[in-house]
């Protein structure tokens, strides 16, 4: 796996410790923001990392720092020699691309949504600097893979990966790509991966829990309160519990427990009985798909998710 930014997120931490209980040799070779979590920090027999910085011009393509980035990783590879490499977003797709190797590419951030999604304001509630980067990133990002076509160019010479069917959907029909070439990749686990759950067991008292750090404000997005409503009214009969990972408060059934490492995280996981990503329908849902679900599941705490 190769990649151009600093990771890792659930979406990499989901492949990495899928292909690596099927039995996969996988190195990641790109730079690290934390060792943290389900795999990372974490000694397998089957995984290693090899931490390389490149530069954030490099997502600009500009030169001459792109093709240094392609000098260097072609280095490594070549000392490695692996059968296929999973270049992580397109940017990293150019520079895998330019050094020859058999290479699929996982298109996880489809950005024409993420300018789609107001990015003048940006999510409800972030700070005006934040909300002026972040219009900034978008515009960037929409200049260099629509205009340049740089996906599309890809896709044309490599599978691509999308996180959802109507992502994968709405780029072929918009750049008129044969499909063939082109799949879905959901964040959600293989059967081996949770295999170890065979019936869910329900006790008298139900513990749920829910990470984010937007509850009580909740963006258009990720609106609970359907949620929120069904559990306050099963506490009144039941005896249920929810906590919420990241925030400080206390209202009703709901129970902060504060901002947690990944270890901890992972650790509190393991210990409650159903996760929370029954999200209010909301349009962007049909482009992504929730990496909360596999932190759940493959902790031993079942999700409960909304269609």
């Amino acid at each position: 796996m190769v990649s151009q930014e600093a990771y890792p997120d659930i979406r990499l931490e989901r492949e990495v410790h899928t292909l690596i209980r099927h039995g996969y040799k996988v190195t990641f070779v790109g730079k690290l923001r934390d060792r943290r979590g389900l795999v990372f920090g974490k000694k397998y027999e089957n995984f290693k990392c090899i931490e390389v910085h490149i530069p954030s011009l490099v997502y600009s393509l500009l030169e001459p720092w792109l093709s240094r980035s392609v000098r260097r990783i072609k280095g490594i590879l070549k000392r490695l020699r692996p059968d296929v490499v999973l270049a992580i977003n397109p940017i990293a797709g150019i520079i895998v691309d330019r050094i020859g190797v058999p290479m699929a590419i996982d298109n996880r951030e489809y950005f024409y949504h993420k300018v789609k999604y107001n990015p003048l304001f940006g999510i409800e509630g972030m700070a005006l600097l934040r909300r002026f980067r972040y219009m900034m990133g978008t515009i960037r990002r929409r200049w260099i893979y629509r205009v340049r076509l740089i996906e599309v160019k890809l896709a044309e010479r490599h599978p691509m990966i999308f996180p959802s069917p109507e992502a994968k959907q709405d780029f072929c029909c918009r750049f008129d790509i044969n499909d063939s070439g082109v799949f879905v990749l959901k964040n959600y686990p293989s059967i081996t991966e949770i295999r170890d759950i065979k019936t869910i067991k329900v006790r008298k008292n139900v513990s749920f829990i829910y990470v984010r750090i937007d509850l009580p404000s909740q963006p258009p997005s990720r609106n609970l309160n359907t949620t929120v409503n069904v559990l306050c009214s099963l506490a009144n009969k039941y005896k249920v519990e929810v906590l919420v990972a990241g925030i400080n408060y206390d209202v009703a059934c709901f129970h902060g427990i504060g901002w947690l490492s990944l270890n901890e995280l992972y650790e509190m996981l393991a210990s409650v009985d159903y996760g929370l990503v029954s999200w209010d329908p909301h349009y962007i849902h049909w482009y992504f798909s929730p990496v909360k679900a596999y932190q759940y599941a493959v902790s031993g705490c079942v999700p409960v998710i909304t269609d």
